[in-house]
């Protein structure tokens, strides 16, 4: 309670033993020097130097440690403690405990996907990129304009003479409700309802040229007309690696950030990192906001395409989110018959909102995390709610640290010149978990065994860096 670790704490049952019997007693500065001095009393080797060896109970109680403290009100149990755990379980009565302030260990965290690496194996391995859509593109084709023409807009082949009619379907599958409100001087013939059915034609039959000429008539572009996801034309360009095309949009008001309802692809610039598309993933950094951009991040972190990450971050990207970008989780409300309330479900912060070091940490992939740090990224960044599961990776334990700080992490999953990186750069072992004061979310508690050997092995790394700075100054 007072130090955060038993004083003769060790992994080996065997080792805590020889440290009772010969190690010095080590208590931190942090303490008052009362707390120092009682701890040390109380633990002295000599019997007979003990405190209350000479006066028992009463020489115990008259230490400074308890000074203003009212015996008689501590008996009659009228203290009101500053720190109440809201928990109680009783599993340890087989060691003759009727109730404990233990929580019970949670169950193994089933494996979310099937289709994803362990995280041991991820920094080493390129993870597979997406099959780009591959551009059709035939510039022989030129759209025509005529009033005569029963759909206005027709496409003629340069090469041919052929001339092909905008699909009847392509007019048909556009909606008012699709379009943003567009300026008054677009609404003479051609109609916008013409020029988006022609556009979307033109982009799936891959005639950019056309496309180019049909820009002169001021199309809207922001607006979601291809596919069952409704994706934009920026979108739909970005997938097939057409980087005149994006271009071209971009320079034509193409916004983008204006999302689709894609699960996957819901920015164009997300689409162009998930392909490991640069060229075409540095033309939409410069016009994407920042909470896109450092999903992008996140994004190359999770393929492991270092030259991603290192393109998206010299275009000045930040390698943090800001506390307000992620909605809180929900908080359900009583049933208005009973006056009980349902069982919670956090939805805790969704896996797009997970710092990018973080993941990282947990990928054990040590390069990115280098990377990241040379950037700026904070390695003090905490995080609320977390477990394998976010990251849709194959793993029967859940992380335990399910809130804190990435240092923690990274000595829970044992990545130790991962923590040497992050003390490097500023990480405070001594920083508590950070505060998310939303409704409906209570900071998980972590199981005592992997607490102990988490504060213990940061305390140890500490320390060596402190003998390393000692021999160099020597």
């Amino acid at each position: 309670m007072l130090t955060g670790l038993p004083l003769f704490y060790d992994e080996d049952p065997d080792k805590i033993a020889d440290k009772i019997l010969n190690q010095t007693i080590e208590v931190p500065e942090s303490l008052p020097r009362a707390a120092q001095d009682i701890i040390t009393k109380l633990l002295c080797r000599n019997p007979k130097q003990r405190l209350g060896a000479k006066g028992g109970a009463f020489e115990v109680k008259a230490h400074s440690f308890f000074e203003g403290i009212d015996w008689h009100t501590l008996f009659q149990r009228k203290y009101q403690p500053s720190f109440k755990p809201d928990y109680s379980d009783s599993h340890l009565e087989h060691h003759g405990v009727p109730e404990s302030l233990e929580p019970l260990p949670p169950p193994p965290l089933l494996p979310f996907s099937l289709t994803r690496m362990y995280p041991e194996h991820r920094s080493n391995t390129k993870a597979p990129k997406t099959r780009q859509k591959l551009a059709q593109t035939d510039n022989n084709w030129d759209l025509i304009w005529e009033d005569s023409h029963p759909q206005g807009f027709h496409f003629y082949n340069r090469a041919t003479g052929e001339n092909q009619p905008i699909l009847p379907q392509a007019m048909g599958s556009i909606t008012t409700s699709d379009a943003v409100q567009f300026d008054e001087a677009y609404a003479i013939v051609p109609d916008e309802h013409q020029k988006l059915a022609t556009l979307k034609a033109a982009l799936q039959t891959g005639y950019d040229n056309a496309i180019s000429q049909l820009l002169e008539y001021g199309v809207n572009l922001n607006v979601r007309i291809i596919d069952e996801y409704s994706e934009t034309p920026l979108l739909w360009v970005t997938q097939r690696g057409n980087l005149s095309l994006v271009k071209l949009f971009l320079e034509n008001g193409a916004d983008a950030n204006y999302g689709t309802y894609n699960l996957e692809d819901k920015y164009a610039l997300i689409a162009a990192v998930r392909r490991g598309n640069q060229q075409i993933a540095e033309v939409l950094l410069k016009k994407s906001r920042r909470v896109v951009s450092t999903i992008a991040l996140s994004l190359a972190i999770d393929q492991n395409d270092g030259p991603m990450a290192k393109l998206v971050l010299e275009n000045g990207v930040r390698c943090e989110f800001e506390e307000t970008d992620r909605k809180p989780p929900y908080a359900y409300e009583p049933f208005p018959i009973v006056d009980t309330i349902c069982c919670h479900f956090p939805a805790g912060e969704p896996e797009e909102f997970i710092h990018p070091l973080f993941r990282a940490v947990v990928y054990g992939n040590e390069n990115m995390v280098k990377l990241l740090l040379s950037y700026g990224a904070d390695a003090n960044v905490g995080y609320h709610d977390l477990s394998w599961s976010k990251l849709k990776m194959d793993r029967e334990e859940s992380i335990k640290f399910e809130c804190g700080r990435v240092i923690h992490v990274a000595m829970e999953l044992r990545q130790h010149k991962i923590v040497e990186l992050l003390l490097e750069n500023g990480a405070d072992i001594n920083l508590g978990r950070p505060i998310w004061d939303v409704r409906a979310h209570d900071c998980t508690l972590v199981p005592r065994d992997v607490f102990q050997r988490v504060r213990a092995g940061l305390r140890a790394a500490v320390a060596a860096r402190e003998e390393k700075k000692a021999a160099v100054i020597v």
